[in-house]
């Protein structure tokens, strides 16, 4: 209690130099919006983080967005600070080989293309490093925390093997392409209809598919024709997975009505997976119960790390 008071203490503080210093002279933008525990953040901390995380189109001048990302923030100060309490680091090697693995990735491997990428995101490559050396550090601090404490045992691996047959395979995929007409307004939607069924008739005739999407797709309402690509058959929507399970790979659908408008599919080819065995699934599966356990023990171990902290909102 006596440490939550000091830090109540100290926040009220620093909130009242910052009142005074605006007082006597120009207006500070500076300000303090939230003292975690006797680490502040400040109201440009806090923009800079708007500019970055809110999507374009989004009002960054809304109270509430501005309190969800502060406590975004508040959460980070909170790592920041067990960070520090248990004197964890990062070797500049360690940032090296993060940040090479960034640019493999993104192919960036040309210097001036990796400026180029840098400039766009409004980055220096200190302040990119100094990033990176954050995430690697909190990730080091989770998984002390939190990933080194999860244990499952071998009937909880079958047990998620037996519940989730459909994601160890045997199931069906479908590679699909379409000819499609969208009709902007329900009133064109007819002679949207008529287009549709005179390129079937083309179609019946003997005429390629391919090439016909191709043509349509520079058409007016016709960009979305061409080739889809190949889904699991479960993922697609249940009027097109409906058509589909009628279809022979070759075969062609009749005009179909859609929200948009018409459209033609044409089933290229149907395959179904082979069936992943519970050996062979055993690594994928214990990645992904890791993986679920560690994001539901982790906001555990957060709200637990909240509760404990003295945290004033200031904004």
């Amino acid at each position: 209690m006596a440490g939550m008071n000091k830090a109540v203490a100290w926040g009220l503080l620093l909130a009242a130099l910052i009142a005074v210093t605006g007082a006597a002279g120009a207006e500070v933008s500076n300000r303090i919006v939230a003292v975690v525990n006797n680490e502040i953040i400040t109201w440009l901390e806090l923009e800079k983080t708007l500019k970055t995380m809110v999507p374009p189109g989004v009002d960054v001048g809304n109270p509430e967005i501005q309190k969800q990302v502060l406590f975004q923030l508040i959460d980070q100060k909170l790592l920041e600070i067990q960070i520090k309490k248990q004197g964890l680091q990062v070797g500049k090697e360690e940032v090296d080989a993060a940040l090479n693995r960034i640019r493999r990735d993104q192919g960036l491997g040309r210097d001036e293309d990796f400026a180029a990428a840098l400039d766009k995101q409004g980055l220096t490559e200190q302040e990119l490093r100094l990033k990176l050396q954050e995430q690697i550090l909190r990730f080091r601090l989770v998984s002390r925390e939190v990933g080194s404490k999860i244990i499952f045992s071998e009937a909880r691996i079958r047990e998620y093997y037996q519940k989730n047959p459909q994601k160890f395979g045997g199931a069906e995929r479908v590679h699909l392409a379409q000819i499609v007409l969208t009709a902007p307004e329900a009133a064109g939607r007819e002679a949207v209809q008529a287009r549709i069924e005179a390129l079937k008739a083309r179609l019946d005739q003997g005429e390629n598919f391919g090439q016909l999407a191709q043509h349509t797709a520079q058409e007016p309402g016709g960009a979305q024709s061409g080739e889809l690509g190949v889904f699991e058959i479960e993922e697609i929507d249940p009027a097109l997975r409906e058509t589909v399970a009628a279809l022979q790979p070759g075969q062609v659908s009749r005009p179909q009505p859609f929200e948009q408008g018409w459209r033609i599919v044409k089933l290229l080819e149907r395959e179904k997976t082979e069936k992943m065995t519970l050996e062979q699934a055993r690594d994928k599966i214990q990645e992904q119960i890791y993986q679920e356990e560690m994001e539901a023990r982790y906001q555990q171990w957060l709200q637990k790390l909240r509760e404990r902290s003295s945290i004033q909102l200031l904004l």
